[in-house]
């Protein structure tokens, strides 16, 4: 199970809104624009 920025595991672990944002998004097939676009890194 993956752990992210909604969890205190994955707080405790560093993880990010934008990380999670970038994976979020990374899983979507075709790829679809996104309202967070701005705060991904990449």
């Amino acid at each position: 199970m993956p752990f992210d920025c909604h969890t205190q595991k994955g707080r405790k672990m560093g993880k990010t809104k934008a990380e999670f944002f970038r994976d979020e998004q990374a899983a979507l097939e075709p790829f679809q624009p996104g309202l967070f676009d701005d705060i991904i890194d990449d």
